[in-house]
């Protein structure tokens, strides 16, 4: 239509302008209208002109009818027409496919049986990554821009993609496939990989040709040093054999001189004169015996065949000399060395294990079990940092080890301890025992007469009681009915209890405090209640507090509380404690202890707080005891 039959897909958009324009003046219906020509509007054939420019002149459109292309060769070569000729049958293949291009780069030519390897690599990396712009949008069996609303345009639009995909697989297989069959039937990738074969078996070759040289070199090595070994041995063995022999020989040699010697020395009569002589000559024999060594034995017995006594004599004088000097200085060394040592303290380490150290050491031991890293070290360090009496001296691991072995194996009753602990114990006792009043035998069997007059004095008191309370009785009933309803059927309070005697006369109440005073200690035991004294024979009743002018029950005392503190905690307290722990966090705020406190029964918020410390306390101990024997 455009007039571009001949170059077809290789114009340029320059030539399809170009021939459009020229068209245009020929063919443009006013032009022939001015010519006199009859133009019909709707069935011009300008009409077609002007579409194949709208599909031309636009890059999508364009691209849209190149790639249906009806010349287009979409076959692929056979396997025998590549076997026959592999770059005849392939390469116009590929410059064909080469128009799809996307990429700016231009696509590489397929080559020669000449071409390097990197370009034969890079060639088949480009076309193993091919992007291809063809699409067929073209062939698209509906228009979407005739669908009657939107949901049916979407609809059509939605079955084109699908089928354009289908078909932009098809096409990506398609060159695919035409790849694998170049890259399996190229005889350079062929011999590439073959070459490539050998240099890898060449290489393996070449090393374990290097590996058997080395240990070929190894096992010579190895052979000559045992070799040199065996004979350096063989050599120490003959020099140990020659030196037994010399040893032996020089052994008779001098078994041989000293028996020449004690022979001649007993058959000259010890060249002695008297019998003490022959007693000091007879033990000289020995003596020069063992000092002499063999040359110099020879040479004295042949001195002493020829010089007799006098060479006897005079060798036995120098000996003695010769001892008598190496004593002396023998004695001089020692004298020497004496005042090095004089100078040194002596430390008495016993005295560092007093009674709190040992008990201390029994709570490291228990706090750093058997399988802590570094145990006797650590133990020793937390002695040095919690122990008492120290001074300069410190406790070191091996005194830790061996006080620990004798507090195990040792007998306790014959230790210096059990008079130590046995003290500690009296003093203890001493200081928690109450002050009591001690009555002398003497006077007991003085006072019986007395104390049985007081016993008298008391019952007239008492009956006396009686009688005053038995006349007051109806008096004291209509008080209590006209009384306040806080005091009604209670009888009059002292101190804030109960009285059975609420009414007495001066003269009785002054007698019974002389008496009271008087009572022995057999029948006037007394219990001081919130300050009433009660005989033993009475009884005290409680008062509630909310109770007019009565007072609260006494507080446990000081003991009571300590006592409770510090009474030991059980496992299944100590499980409970901290699962209560794990229970309520610290989020709760001040309530937390309460509740932990619920969980735990017959324990105190303070007894779980004082707990919890002594646990964090411990564990602080222990960690640092091991950070300092790092």
């Amino acid at each position: 239509v455009l007039g571009l039959k001949r170059m077809r897909f290789v114009a340029t958009d320059e030539d399809i302008k170009r021939a459009y324009r020229k068209i245009v003046l020929k063919h443009h219906p006013d032009k022939r209208k001015a010519l006199g020509e009859e133009v019909k509007q709707d069935d011009d054939y300008f009409h077609c002109i002007t579409m194949a420019y709208e599909t031309l002149g636009s890059l999508k459109n364009r691209r849209a009818f190149d790639s249906i292309d009806p010349e287009f060769d979409d076959s692929l070569p056979s396997q025998s027409e590549i076997d026959k000729d592999f770059y005849g049958a392939l390469r116009d293949v590929f410059r064909r496919n080469a128009r799809w291009n996307e990429s700016k780069r231009a696509a590489p030519l397929l080559g020669d049986d000449n071409t390097p390897r990197e370009q034969v690599e890079d060639f088949y990396d480009f076309w193993y990554n091919f992007q291809s712009w063809r699409e067929f949008s073209y062939l698209d069996e509906e228009d979407k821009d005739k669908g009657q609303d939107r949901e049916e345009r979407r609809w059509i639009e939605k079955q084109n993609k699908a089928i354009r995909l289908k078909r932009k697989k098809e096409e990506s297989a398609r060159i695919r496939a035409l790849v694998d069959l170049a890259y399996n039937s190229d005889p350079r990738v062929v011999r590439f990989k073959r070459e490539e074969k050998e240099r890898k078996l060449a290489a393996k070759r070449a090393k374990q040709n290097a590996y058997q040289a080395q240990k070929a070199e190894e096992e010579r090595v190895a052979k000559e040093a045992a070799a040199a070994k065996q004979r350096a041995e063989e050599a120490e063995q003959k020099r140990i054999e020659q030196i037994q022999v010399e040893r032996e020989r020089t052994k008779r040699l001098l078994k041989k001189e000293r028996k020449l010697l004690r022979d001649t020395a007993k058959s000259k009569e010890y060249f002695a004169t008297d019998d003490k002589e022959r007693l000091k000559h007879l033990e000289g024999v020995e003596k020069l015996i063992e000092s002499f060594k063999l040359l110099e034995l020879q040479d004295f017995n042949k001195e002493l065949a020829t010089g007799g006594r006098d060479v006897f004599v005079k060798a036995l004088d120098e000996l003695e000399t010769k001892l008598d000097a190496e004593r002396r200085a023998a004695v001089v060394q020692q004298s020497n060395a004496i005042p090095n040592n004089a100078g040194l303290k002596v430390v008495n380490r016993k005295a560092l294990w007093s009674h709190e150290n040992v008990q201390l050491l029994i709570k490291a031991v228990n706090l750093f079990p058997a399988g802590t890293i570094s145990r006797w070290d650590v133990i020793a360090n937390y002695l040095n940092q919690h122990g008492t009496e120290l001074g300069e001296l410190r406790f070191y691991a091996k005194d830790i080890l061996n006080k620990a072995k004798e507090l195990q194996s040792g007998d306790f009753s014959k230790s210096d301890l059990k008079t130590v602990v046995n003290q500690q114990a009296y003093e203890s006792f001493e200081r928690s025992k109450k002050d009591l009043k001690i009555i002398d035998n003497s006077e007991i069997s003085t006072k019986e007469a007395e104390e049985q007059e007081a016993q008298e004095k008391q019952n007239a008191v008492r009956t006396a009681k009686a009688k005053a309370k038995a006349a007051t009785t109806t008096t004291t009933t209509a008080t209590r009915q006209n009384g306040s309803a806080d005091n009604s059927g209670k009888p009059p309070m002292v101190n804030g209890r109960h009285n059975d005697a609420a009414t007495t006369d001066a003269d009785g109440s002054s007698e019974g405090k002389e008496n009271r005073n008087k009572q022995p200690k057999q029948q006037s035991q007394q219990t001081a209640i919130n300050g009433d004294n009660r005989t033993a024979g009475e009884t005290v009743t409680p008062v509630p507090a909310g109770d007019g002018g009565g007072k609260a029950a006494p507080k446990a005392s000081k003991k009571d509380k300590e006592a409770a503190a510090n009474r030991v905690w059980s496992k299944e307290e100590q499980a409970l404690l901290e699962q209560a722990i794990k229970t309520y966090p610290v989020s709760l705020g001040a309530d937390r202890w309460d509740r932990i406190a619920e969980c735990i029964p017959n324990r105190t918020k303070k007894d779980c707080m004082r707990r919890v410390k002594e646990l964090v306390d411990l564990v602080n101990a222990k960690r640092e005891a091991q950070q300092g024997v790092k």
